[in-house]
Order: C-alpha cells, then sequence, then structure tokens
C-alpha cells in the first residue's frame, strides 16, 4: 500500500488475544479522502485473502526458524529463561524450552491455514485509520 500504491504513510498491525479468542488491529495513516480509505481498505482484505489461501512454505519456515533463535537466546540468559518460566506457569503453559521448540518445529502448514481462517475472517479484524484532518 506503501512502496507500490502510495496511499499511505504508516501501517501496523497487532494481534489481541483475550482467552482462546483473538482479533487483528490495523492500523494506518492515509490521506482525509474517501477514495484513498476505500482503496486501502480494498487492498488490506485482499492482502488477507490471499495470506489466508496461500501462506507460502517459505514464510512459515522463516518464523519457524526466527521463533527457534529467540528461545534459544532465552536459554543463554538467566533473568529472561526464569521470566519465561513464570509466564509459562502463570498462563498454564508449562512447556520446557526443549519441548516448546520441538512443538514449533512440527507445527505444520495445514494447521496454520485452518487457523489462518479463522483468525482472518472479517469478522475478527478491526481497521482504524488516522487522517491529517
Amino acid at each position: 500500500m506503501r512502496e507500490k500504491n502510495g496511499l499511505i504513510y504508516n501501517v501496523n498491525s497487532s494481534i489481541i488475544q483475550i482467552d482462546d479468542k483473538c482479533n487483528i488491529v490495523i492500523n494506518l495513516s492515509t490521506k482525509n479522502n474517501t477514495k484513498y480509505i476505500n482503496r486501502c481498505i480494498k487492498l488490506i482484505l485482499i492482502e488477507l485473502e490471499r495470506f489466508k489461501k496461500l501462506m507460502p512454505k517459505q514464510y512459515l519456515s522463516d518464523i519457524k526458524k526466527g521463533y527457534i533463535n529467540n528461545i534459544l537466546n532465552i536459554k543463554t540468559d538467566n533473568s529472561s529463561i526464569n521470566t519465561y518460566y513464570i509466564d509459562s506457569y502463570m498462563y498454564g503453559n508449562e512447556l520446557n524450552i526443549d519441548d516448546l521448540i520441538d512443538k514449533i518445529s512440527n507445527i505444520k502448514r495445514e494447521i496454520i491455514k485452518e487457523k489462518c481462517e479463522i483468525v482472518f475472517d472479517i469478522n475478527n479484524i478491526y481497521l482504524t485509520y488516522i487522517s491529517n484532518k
């Protein structure tokens, strides 16, 4: 939307999770122009549908490697490892770090695609925009 279409100044997204439910929040800043706003919304919905259906294999592989590297970094820092185990205990996810790495390594594309169908459902997305007027 920014580089290719020149429609926005900034875009970011986050996930809000409460219990077993989550919502995606997408924020963007663009011109206060109905044409721009509608085009941005359309492009976001197209991209979410594309991602939901296609989930590139390399993308999943890269994400898994990133998570595993972050976890391996936790193992080398006593403060981080203590925080990990306290958080795990508090949230009822008492996996040791090696088990967590195994679990992440074994995530299959089909499972992610199935979850994407739920998470990227239009009813679970909040879209806001900020304009300069």
